[in-house]
């Protein structure tokens, strides 16, 4: 579901309000990355793209994500 989440999404402000409780993230690993709730303590960690990445992999969208990781980054 929040993949098709991010797929339908035209902007920043269209995850931040989706379900899943999208937010930024902090910390150096996590710059410029943002987060939605999956299950239980899983979070699928998510970037938007550059517009070099956009160009490289050929995409013509003025918002693309990239899915950096699914993880449960709140264990120690």
């Amino acid at each position: 579901m929040r993949l098709r989440t991010l797929e339908a999404a035209e902007s920043l402000d269209d995850l931040m309000r989706a379900p899943g409780h999208c937010h930024p993230l902090r910390g150096e690993y996590y710059e410029d990355c943002y987060a939605f709730r999956l299950h239980g303590a899983m979070r699928l960690v998510f970037r938007l793209m550059t517009p070099e990445e956009k160009k490289d992999n050929d995409i013509a969208a003025d918002t693309a994500a990239l899915v950096v990781e699914i993880i449960d980054y709140h264990q120690g």
